[in-house]
């Protein structure tokens, strides 16, 4: 797959972006973001990569279609396995939560990636969207980046909040949600970012969040 060639041959030189400035500073402002959400439950990353996000939230399980990136995501303690997030081997009904970290930009088919989420968690679980919004200052730098032909977003695509929520509704999930940060410009943003609790088109990073309903509810 031409989305996941990047990752599979430059894993390194991703993953250690997110050592320098400005790297380090807005995967603090997103990490924080994630935090307001997650409950520490049994979770699944789909897309996890080399583990960066999954390590700092406690999730245990990843998934991704990019074979080198696992190796350094299995040293950080994730139980992961290379495979297609549109087609995981888990059961039905087997996660609290499952996450999704700036993932559907890079994926193929988004709804696809929803669908599978929605498969694999427990009625009453929870999918969490980490995404940069098209119309954002921050969407339009990496939309700016991928016309130059940056070697890791020649292949991104990216969506609205409202699209993403429109996605998850036509699946099935309720009580859609979230919290919106990155406010700071691109490509730095600023220290002393704040959440805010709702879902913000404005923002550089909204992280969406909807539950699976039980059985009873309608």
């Amino acid at each position: 797959m031409e989305r996941v060639k990047p990752f599979e041959e430059r894993f390194d030189r991703y993953d250690s972006w997110y050592e320098n400035f400005p790297g380090k500073r807005l995967f603090k402002i997103e990490l924080e973001c994630l935090k307001k959400i997650h409950s520490g439950e049994k979770s699944l990353e789909i897309g996890v990569g080399t583990g960066r996000f999954a390590e700092k939230l406690g999730i245990r399980y990843g998934v991704d279609p990019a074979l080198n990136p696992l190796k350094l995501s299995k040293e950080r303690g994730i139980l992961a396995v290379c495979a297609d997030g549109r087609s995981t081997p888990f059961p039905d009904n087997t996660f609290s939560s499952v996450y999704l970290i700036v993932t559907i930009c890079f994926a193929d088919r988004p709804q696809e990636l929803i669908r599978e989420s929605y498969r694999i968690l427990k009625p009453g679980g929870r999918i969490v969207v980490g995404l940069v919004p098209r119309e954002s200052k921050w969407g339009t730098y990496y939309q700016k980046l991928r016309s130059e032909g940056h070697f890791f977003y020649r292949f991104a695509e990216f969506y609205t909040v409202d699209e993403v929520k429109s996605m998850l509704s036509r699946q099935g999930f309720k009580q859609i949600s979230g919290y919106s940060t990155l406010y700071g410009p691109p490509p730095e943003g600023r220290d002393n970012e704040i959440v805010e609790e709702k879902l913000d088109e404005a923002a550089g990073f909204v992280c969406i969040y909807a539950h699976k309903p039980y059985l009873f509810e309608n």
